[in-house]
């Protein structure tokens, strides 16, 4: 999870380099519905990858979260594992 996290958040730094270098480049002459579209799909990639990086914290604070419960569970199940009725299958 932290290796998506870390991809996620390089692809968002190079995506948002990227479209500041595509701005600074473009002369006002060919600034039209190519480069907007371009611009566009560049902010909706680096939103998306925010997305994916706040999604995959809170579903790994999730998953961590569950461990936490480990040792109550356990003891339940010691306690009550003894008093279980034991059936014995009979002998064909």
């Amino acid at each position: 999870m932290v290796d998506i996290i870390d991809d996620e958040h390089d692809l968002t730094l190079k995506l948002e380099d990227f479209q500041r270098r595509l701005s600074k480049a473009a002369h006002p002459e060919l600034i039209g519905k190519d480069l907007v579209r371009v611009d566009e799909l560049i902010k909706a990639n680096v939103q998306r990858g925010k997305v994916i990086q706040d999604q995959i914290t809170e579903a790994k604070g999730s998953v961590l979260e569950i461990f936490d419960y480990k040792p109550k569970v356990v003891s339940i199940i010691c306690k009550y594992e003894s008093k279980r009725s034991v059936r014995h299958r009979p002998d064909l």
